[in-house]
């Protein structure tokens, strides 16, 4: 149950992140100003907007009719469907229409700003696609762009999303590091819309506090926190909802952060504070509230807070409703109902698991389905209305019948040519593996070479000969090249035989008191002789235990081989797995136990 509720406090810490900043720390009025000026009619892209806010749907038919009769200019269209098609959800389609929107010279033509800022939810998508390669090196490259624009909060929110990335590979302390970056760069904000980012990159930090415990911090957060909404009580130009909903957040935060430091007095404070304002207004409850009370020991009034699972829809495949199941499951447990508490749990860890296979690929094979599902259903509607109508339904079905028996033949040749290229792909993995291990041989057999060097050393010593005779007779003559291969063959060896890497918080500190070698010279030698960062070198060391177990184990759980091969978590070993051999660690150990029966 720890487990659960440290993963979910990442989870609702890299989310917070990549949630909220759009909204807080982008200014949209500059961006839509100057793609509504853009060409087309201005008054229909007006319209265009207002009815994505509350039909998306909808707003996507008026946008190819305004594309196709001139209503709309080429950047218009293009904008607004990527913002349709993120109102709906379709992340991958919102991509799509981004990539094509940004691609076009005529983009290169918008403000740098508003190129920025598109750029910006260009990462934001491919982060929530788990592309964090792709969106770590454009964040960088935003970086040096807005650097040169001198805008701090456009530097801000790249930062938060940097943070945003490496929070979601379990990297607390190089998320907090750009957490702070941001709000070094927004601590002396005065102006309005300014004092708005900071109160969010605080607020976003303060998540971060909570999640690595470190509450001497929190306590100075929730001061600065405090200072800049005081701030903003007096600058008229933020309207007094939104700060209401800033202070909402600072107490809830506030409250929970207090309890478990112990001071249930300020906590109790807090929380009757949040209370007072939310009956003045319409902001809803947090999640650290839920928290809270669950701390507190009040779960009944806690599960009244948390949304029924009812209220997400057929859609549960999403972290919200994740981090739901998480709090039920805490909430029974500590009610008594065990069996209820494992049902959630169980059914939280195979959402997880559903999330972290999910690429981009079946993201839009699913968005397109739903756009086709909806046209399809109001055709059928309208030609039911006939007798023809009904006629030609009858006529497609079977012609879609047809098209399903004809596609059979091809279905199976698929299926025979996927097994093929997985036992392939199963063969390099094996052949790699095999490598690996006579490579580790012959480092033995160099060892062993050099301490029978060491024993004759010592037995000419004895026969008389001189020191200057022995070192000019046996010393090594190695280029600083041959030194760095001995350095990080020894390294690596101390690395494979104690098996350092097996601990899923390994990092450069503890291989640097295990080896005495010291981090950036660690680093350097690494990169140096396997191409690797330090994080993709000690995956590697992962990946080829994994690869053991999974060959050798075939009763082991796919769970159970990522964490004693030194995953932290199922999902980071899917996704690495796939991206070193082009399989799933399922499909590989199918392959190799298909293979073993057939011979």
């Amino acid at each position: 149950m720890q487990k659960l509720i440290k993963t979910a406090l990442l989870l609702v810490f890299a989310f917070a992140i990549l949630g909220c900043k759009s909204k807080e720390l982008s200014s949209g009025d500059d961006t839509s100003a100057s793609i509504a000026s853009s060409g087309g009619n201005q008054a229909y892209y007006s319209a265009v907007v207002e009815t994505f806010k509350t039909q998306p749907s909808e707003a996507l038919s008026l946008i190819e009719k305004g594309e196709s009769t001139g209503m709309l200019s080429w950047v218009q269209a293009h904008e607004l469907k990527y913002r349709a098609y993120s109102k709906l959800g379709y992340d991958s389609q919102a991509l799509l229409a981004l990539n094509e929107f940004t691609s076009d010279p005529a983009f290169n033509q918008l403000p740098e700003k508003v190129q920025l800022q598109f750029l910006l939810d260009k990462v934001k998508s491919n982060i929530k696609l788990s592309r964090y390669d792709v969106a770590l090196d454009e964040a960088h490259g935003l970086v040096r762009r807005a650097r040169n624009l001198g805008d701090p909060v456009l530097l801000a929110d790249v930062d938060m999303q940097i943070s945003a990335i490496y929070a979601f590979q379990n990297l607390p302390k190089d998320s907090r590091e750009y957490s702070n970056f941001a709000y070094e760069r927004l601590k002396s904000a005065n102006v309005g819309k300014d004092l708005m980012s900071l109160s969010s990159v605080i607020s976003t930090s303060l998540d971060n506090c909570i999640y690595t415990k470190t509450y001497t911090r929190c306590d100075w957060l929730l001061d600065e926190w405090k200072s800049a909404i005081t701030k903003l009580r007096t600058r008229n130009e933020v309207p007094a909802e939104q700060v209401d909903e800033q202070e909402a957040a600072y107490l809830a935060k506030a409250a929970y952060i207090y309890q478990v430091e112990g001071r249930h007095g300020d906590a109790e404070k807090s929380y009757q504070l949040f209370k007072e304002l939310e009956a003045n207004t319409s902001i809803s409850s947090p999640d650290e509230i839920v928290r809270y009370l669950m701390g507190k020991g009040d779960y009944k009034e806690a599960l009244k807070l948390i949304p029924t699972l009812e209220s997400y829809g057929v859609d549960t495949v999403r972290m919200g409703y994740v981090n739901n199941l998480a709090d039920r499951a805490r909430i029974a447990l500590n009610t008594g109902d065990t069996l209820r508490a494992i049902k959630y749990h169980m059914r939280s860890d195979d959402l997880k698991d559903s999330i972290s296979v999910r690429n981009i690929a079946a993201a839009t094979i699913e968005a397109e389905s739903l756009l086709g599902y909806e046209k399809q259903t109001e055709e059928l509607a309208r030609s039911q209305k006939t007798v023809r109508s009904q006629q030609l339904a009858l006529g497609l079905a079977a012609g879609v019948l047809v098209v399903l028996l004809a596609l059979i033949p091809f279905y199976i040749i698929t299926i025979r040519n996927i097994r093929k290229r997985n036992e392939f792909a199963a063969q390099q993995i094996d052949d790699q593996v095999l490598y690996t291990q006579k490579l580790a041989k012959v480092r033995a057999e160099l060892e062993e070479a050099n301490a029978r060097t060491e024993i004759m050393e010592m037995k000419y010593e004895e026969k008389g000969g001189t020191e200057s005779a022995i070192k000019e007779s046996l010393a090594p003559r190695t280029s600083e090249d041959e030194e760095n291969i001995r350095q990080f063959v020894a390294m690596d060896k101390i690395l494979e035989d104690k098996k350092l890497y097996l601990d899923p918080d390994f990092n450069r500190a503890q291989l640097e008191a295990e080896t005495g070698v010291q981090r950036d010279l660690a680093s350097k030698l690494i990169k140096s002789n396997t191409g690797y960062n330090f994080a993709v070198y000690v995956n590697e060391k992962r990946l080829k235990h994994s690869v053991e177990l999974l060959r050798d184990y075939n009763n082991y759980t796919i769970e159970a081989v990522a964490l004693d091969s030194g995953f932290g978590e199922v999902r980071s070993f899917y996704r690495v797995f796939r991206e070193k051999f082009g399989m799933t660690p399922t499909a590989y150990r199918e392959t190799v136990m298909r293979k073993g029966t057939t011979n």
